[in-house]
């Protein structure tokens, strides 16, 4: 998801060409701003939302959208415009491990393992201009340690 100021067919093609692979296929609704995907190498299917096909082939374009507003309005209660992008990233990062639940600690514990690893090698070698090979070798053993 990409927060744009404006809809329009620059904005469109910009997010396609960074986030879908040529050659794919975009269903999108009748919008006006998608039918250059087609002469940019994608398959465009156009389906209208106002027809019974939308429902089942718009389903979870709808559904996303229903639960950013949820995400939005419940815990956020609005928004500011320069936190939209952040706020969007948020909804995808959990959307994306929704189903995740029973790893959630598994998870945060190897973040903080690696997260405070990975400060530690940033210090080093930013203060004391430590190569990483070096770095690399100052925490070999506490990496074998952690990958048991």
């Amino acid at each position: 998801m990409k927060a744009v100021d404006r809809i329009n067919k620059e904005t469109a093609l910009e997010f396609a060409k960074q986030a879908i692979s040529e050659g794919c296929t975009i269903t999108t609704d009748g919008f006006t701003v998608y039918p250059q995907l087609k002469s940019e190498g994608y398959t465009h299917d156009r389906v209208i939302s106002s027809t019974p096909e939308a429902d089942e082939k718009l389903h979870w374009v709808h559904a996303i959208i229903s639960n950013v507003k949820a995400l939005i309005i419940g815990t956020f209660h609005g928004l500011d415009k320069k936190h939209l992008q952040a706020y969007l990233d948020e909804f995808c990062y959990r959307f994306n491990r929704r189903k995740w639940r029973n790893q959630l600690f598994n998870r945060l514990l190897h973040a903080c393992v690696l997260g405070s690893l990975h400060i530690k090698i940033s210090i080093l070698h930013s203060l004391y201009k430590i190569s990483l090979f070096d770095i690399f070798l100052l925490l070999h053993p506490r990496l074998c340690a952690h990958a048991l």
